[in-house]
């Protein structure tokens, strides 16, 4: 568990300028921001699980603040809990790519990011499906107030950019918590 603060977070790990590769990031507290992981200038998280992670405030399963050259990369992030916002993660900074984004919650009413993944303006967000989230009070139909760049997705919702579609992804076996 790590503090409550919206500078604290990182329950799992706190990354900074440095690489995780291969981790399983579960069961863990970010206090305000970051459940699984917290990612800050130049890191790399990559071929990662985070899963049932929590944060009171905001990005439950990841954080990516800041530097804007943090990177989660061909991760699965599923079963994180947002208090506020969002359920998944928060891009801050950073980029989303070859992620699989699925059955998270977001219980918030924050509308700069009520949903699975919140993302500021121009932030990419890049093959990466974003699925079968829950949504107690924010509607899921958007990134919030910001514009991400969003290209070559599957999404539960439609967003404009090249390749993007609204369509199920055909996960092997989703209630065994198989997303292949």
């Amino acid at each position: 568990t790590a503090g409550g603060g919206n500078i604290d977070g990182g329950g799992g790990i706190w990354v900074q300028y440095g690489t995780v590769s291969n981790c399983s990031m579960a069961n863990n507290n970010g206090g305000g921001y970051g459940g699984g992981v917290k990612v800050h200038d130049s890191s790399l998280v990559t071929h990662c699980i985070i899963v049932s992670n929590t944060a009171t405030f905001r990005g439950a399963g990841a954080d990516l603040q800041f530097a804007g050259s943090g990177l989660l990369r061909n991760c699965l992030l599923y079963g994180n809990y947002g208090g506020v916002a969002p359920g998944a993660v928060l891009l801050n900074g950073g980029a989303l790519q070859n992620c699989t984004v699925v059955s998270n919650t977001c219980t918030g009413t924050d509308a700069s990011y009520p949903g699975a993944v919140g993302a500021t303006d121009g932030r990419p967000i890049v093959n990466t499906i974003i699925r079968d989230n829950i949504y107690t009070v924010a509607a899921p139909t958007n990134f919030g107030l910001y514009t991400p760049a969003v290209t070559y997705s599957c999404l539960e919702f439609s967003w404009p950019g090249t390749g993007n579609k609204v369509a199920d992804p055909l996960f092997k076996d989703a209630g065994r918590r198989d997303y292949t």
